[in-house]
C-alpha cells in the first residue's frame, strides 16, 4: 500500500520535544539494568546531520559487569559524554588508528642502536657524518619498520605463542 496525502516540507514541520523514555530489557534469565535513552524528533537537526555522511543503521551490543560499566561511566563523563557516545568515538578512534607513536618511536630507537651498535662492536669509527645518515634513514624508515613488526605480530602461528 502506498501512502497518499499532503507532502510536507521538513522546514514546515513543527519541532517536538520528546521526553525521556524508560524501557527494561531483559537477556536470558537475568534482568538487565534499565536502559534511558533520549528520543527526539527533531527532524530537521537529523535530516541536516545526514548530509555528507551514511546513515548510522549498524550496532552491536555487548555485556558489562557493574564495575565494569561504571568505570566506563567515569571514563565518558571526564569527557562530558555518555557512555554509549564516548564508547563509539573510543570504538572508532582505535579501529581508525594505523599506527602506535610510542611503538614507532620504540622501533626508531631500536633502529639507531642496530646501526650503532655493529660498527662499533667491529672496532669501526662512527663520524657525525655516519650518525646524521643513521638518523635520517631511521626518521624516513620508521613507519615503514614499524608497521611490518606490527604486521609479524599480527600474523604470528599458534606455536609461537
Amino acid at each position: 500500500m502506498v501512502p497518499t496525502g499532503n507532502v510536507s516540507n521538513i522546514n514546515d514541520l513543527e519541532r517536538v520535544q520528546v521526553p525521556d523514555a524508560t524501557m527494561t530489557v531483559a537477556f536470558g534469565t537475568d534482568l538487565s539494568r534499565v536502559i534511558s535513552m533520549k528520543l527526539t524528533s527533531d527532524i530537521s537537526t537529523t535530516a541536516g546531520s545526514r548530509q555528507g555522511r551514511d546513515s548510522r543503521s549498524e550496532s552491536f551490543a555487548t555485556r558489562f559487569t557493574r564495575t565494569e560499566l561504571a568505570i566506563l561511566s567515569r571514563a565518558a563523563a571526564k569527557d562530558g559524554l555518555k557512555v554509549r557516545e564516548w564508547a563509539r568515538e573510543v570504538l572508532l578512534r582505535e579501529a581508525r588508528r594505523s599506527e602506535d607513536p610510542l611503538f614507532t618511536e620504540l622501533i626508531a630507537t631500536r633502529m639507531i642502536l642496530l646501526n650503532l651498535l655493529k660498527p662499533l662492536a667491529m672496532g669501526q669509527v662512527v663520524t657525525p657524518e655516519d650518525f646524521t645518515r643513521i638518523s635520517a634513514t631511521v626518521r624516513s624508515d620508521k613507519r615503514k619498520v614499524a608497521h611490518e613488526i606490527q604486521q609479524q605480530y599480527i600474523t604470528v602461528s599458534p606455536k609461537e605463542l
